[in-house]
Parts: structure tokens; C-alpha cells; sequence
């Protein structure tokens, strides 16, 4: 709430999705299933059961190559943005956006000595 008070975007915006997605699925969790056994469009949920529908063995294999994808995703997001900045990658994964910035913007008044 204080980064609400404070004007923060992105606080805003994840707060947003909690008002709408998440805080009316927990009050309201019967009406929401309800709601989804109603309206399926599709019997499969996952990417794997669709593609190969009669494959155990092949819907494992893809789960298992989606899973290093995403990893391997996260991997290079993560050194990106420390390239980006010009930073240690541990660092960019282990610091608050605010410890990041004024250790790259070397802000006064903001430092751990003050």
C-alpha cells in the first residue's frame, strides 16, 4: 500500500490484477469453479496433451523440453538485464530494483552508511 500511496506504476498495476483476478477467486472460489466446469472450451489444459493427445512418453518429452526452455529463458533474461546494467547477474537476481538503482545511479542520501 505504500508504494501505492507512493505512485509506483508497475505497484499499481499488480494491484490491479489482484482487485480483479485474484481477490474475487478467493472470495467467491465455489462461483469461479462453477464457472469454469460450464464454460470449457477445450478437455486438455496443457500444451503436451493437445499436440499429442494418445502420447504419454511424447507429452513427457515435451514437458521436460518446455521446462529447459523456460529455464534457459529465465537464464538469458537474467543476464541480459546485467549486461544491460552493467552489473554481476547475482546481483540483479539477490537486490531490490531500488538497491539496484542506486548502486548504478549512485544516489545521495540513499546509501546503506546514511
Amino acid at each position: 500500500y505504500m508504494r501505492l500511496g507512493l505512485g509506483y506504476t508497475n505497484t499499481l498495476i499488480g494491484f490491479i490484477g489482484f482487485a480483479i483476478g485474484y481477490l474475487p477467486y478467493t472470495l467467491f472460489y465455489e462461483a469461479h469453479k462453477a464457472f469454469t466446469e460450464n464454460t470449457r472450451i477445450l478437455e486438455q489444459y496443457n500444451w503436451g496433451q493437445l499436440l499429442f493427445p494418445e502420447n504419454i512418453l511424447a507429452q513427457k518429452v515435451f514437458a521436460v523440453v518446455w521446462t529447459v526452455a523456460l529455464v534457459a529463458a529465465l537464464v538469458w533474461a537474467i543476464q541480459a538485464g546485467a549486461r544491460n546494467l552493467k552489473t554481476q547477474p547475482a546481483k540483479v537476481i539477490n537486490q531490490s530494483t531500488e538497491e539496484l538503482e542506486v548502486e548504478l545511479k549512485g544516489l545521495p542520501g540513499m546509501g546503506a552508511a546514511d
